[in-house]
């Protein structure tokens, strides 16, 4: 018989409690684990389109919001637009919600018959004595709203619940992505890239925070209105796919991690 084996034979209380202890040291640093689920880890940072993206990306505003997608037979009516105004109110007085599009945005121009348009007063559909066959005839065929806002046969919608960025976000964000898309030709880029990288993290974290938040709230909304309508809210948009990613790894990093400790 080996050394191993006879350490194995008389003393394997003292190995199992080894491997118990062990575990229990090793599992409180656990909650310390730190999953980035951002698309930069998906991306060539050196890659020169990426870098255009990046010093043009601030002119178009920032893409954190999440989309809720409510169906019912027919929004465009007096039943329909009292309870998409309901839902856009709840919506909004979520916390950190900055603002929400919808069709209820859209301006109507054909309302009336004939050319004259008064474009200091232009309706919409929280508008009084609104033509909802004339609104629904011109949503459905609206070059921007139809397949964007609502779907072509009237039935569904899109709502788009903008987060509220952090201050800091919108001094930070242009300089970062403009100092990201000189990076590859300018080396002082980079030195200030990483001279910001403590500020952007922090940052990061109460964006973050912010965002879940957001969602929170929004899923608490959609469960609402599901009571209301023919078929399940659904949501989708990045902030709702950011969370919901961070969500499942951390869900599969846990049990995962139990399922190893129990068979292993």
């Amino acid at each position: 018989m080996t050394p191993y084996q006879t350490l194995i034979e008389k003393s394997w209380w003292a190995v199992l409690l080894i491997l118990v202890v062990a575990a229990f040291l090793l599992g409180r640093h656990v909650p310390d684990l730190r999953i980035h689920a951002g698309t930069s880890v998906l991306l060539n940072e050196e890659d020169a389109d990426l870098a255009y993206y990046e010093l043009t990306r601030p002119m178009w505003g920032y893409d954190e919001y999440a989309i809720v997608c409510p169906t019912r037979d027919r929004w465009i009516d007096a039943e329909g637009v009292k309870l998409l105004k309901a839902l856009v109110a709840d919506l909004e007085a979520i916390p950190h919600v900055e603002s929400t599009t919808s069709i209820l945005d859209v301006p109507l121009l054909r309302q009336e018959e004939g050319p004259g348009l008064n474009l200091t007063k232009v309706p919409d559909l929280t508008s009084a004595d609104v033509d909802y066959d004339r609104a629904r005839e011109e949503l459905l065929a609206h070059t921007q709203a139809a397949n964007n806002l609502i779907s072509t046969d009237g039935r569904s919608l899109n709502v788009l619940v903008h987060l509220e960025m952090p201050p800091e976000s919108k001094e930070l964000d242009p300089l970062w992505s403009r100092l990201k898309g000189e990076s590859l030709t300018d080396p002082k880029a980079k030195t200030e890239l990483e001279r910001l990288r403590p500020r952007i993290e922090e940052n990061s974290k109460r964006l973050s925070v912010r965002r879940q938040a957001m969602i929170k709230g929004v899923r608490e909304v959609a469960r609402k209105y599901e009571a209301l309508l023919p078929e399940p809210v659904r949501l989708s948009g990045t902030a709702f796919l950011n969370v919901s990613i961070l969500e499942h790894l951390r869900s599969d990093v846990r049990t995962f991690g139990i399922a190893a400790f129990l068979l292993f």
